[in-house]
């Protein structure tokens, strides 16, 4: 749940340390509620989807469907050519 929080936040599928590391001071102040609402939907939905159960819990199948879909939701950026 974290990890899609901090995914949500910063508008990125695939955050790197420094990205996670620059969210500190928005973390300390007050977010939007509906921020975690979409995180916690987001989540619950894809468990349900895995069968609801603690073996779709602890299933590679959860994390490969919330992989797909925030990388449906923040599509990567292409990789610039060095020139």
């Amino acid at each position: 749940m974290d990890a899609l929080v901090a995914c949500l936040l910063l508008k990125n599928a695939e955050p790197n340390a420094t990205d996670i590391a620059s969210l500190v001071s928005t973390c300390k102040t007050d977010f939007p509620a509906q921020l975690m609402d979409e995180a916690c939907n987001a989540a619950l939905q894809i468990y349900k989807k895995a069968g609801g159960d603690d073996k779709a819990a602890k299933s590679q199948s959860i994390r490969d469907n919330l992989v797909a879909a925030l990388n449906t939701m923040f599509p990567a950026l292409p990789q610039r050519r060095a020139s």
